[in-house]
């Protein structure tokens, strides 16, 4: 029987910098799939050439790194999660690469991850002040229709002068 090494990184997770509700309890789980997930196995398959090292496909390398990588939760700490992304390989010195190419390409792409949720939420929060100003300027409109209709304005301020200029 071969030997087994195994090698573990530990990653800090901060929690997310827009805080959601679709991300809020799904975040630590979404996270701990993304770094056995093909986007970020696959890199490393490449950059370390595991299909070669280990006489297959680099569909069957992929399908065996994920096999061989286990991701754990190490608990929660204030705004930061711990998880350990350990890996085993009959190859001390590649699976101490493995993991650290692991932890490399995820947070890597989790940057590329981060910016693309908050350009989700930027756009959801433009389209939704052009809602607001829509209906603010619907009013405005409506609020002129009903001056020129009554001839005089609607909305004084306490002290006299009108709120509108």
């Amino acid at each position: 029987m071969e030997p087994q090494y195994e090698s573990t990184a530990v990653l800090r997770l901060a929690s997310p910098l827009i805080a959601t509700p679709e991300l809020g309890s799904s975040y630590m789980a979404r996270e701990m799939e993304a770094m056995v997930s093909d986007s970020v196995l696959q890199p490393v398959v490449e950059r370390l050439r595991l299909a070669d090292e280990w006489s297959v496909t680099a569909e069957q390398a992929v399908l065996s790194l994920r096999e061989r990588t286990e991701v754990t939760s190490l608990g929660n700490e204030e705004e930061v999660s711990r998880v350990a992304l350990t890996v085993r390989a009959p190859n001390a010195e590649l699976t101490r690469e493995i993991a650290a190419e692991l932890a490399f390409e995820y947070q890597q792409q989790g940057n590329l991850r981060a910016q693309e949720d908050a350009e989700r939420f930027l756009k959801a929060l433009n389209e939704k002040i052009a809602e607001q100003e829509k209906r603010v300027e619907e009013k405005r409109r409506a609020l002129d229709s009903l001056e020129k209709a009554t001839g005089r304005r609607m909305w004084e301020a306490r002290d006299g002068g009108s709120i509108r200029g």
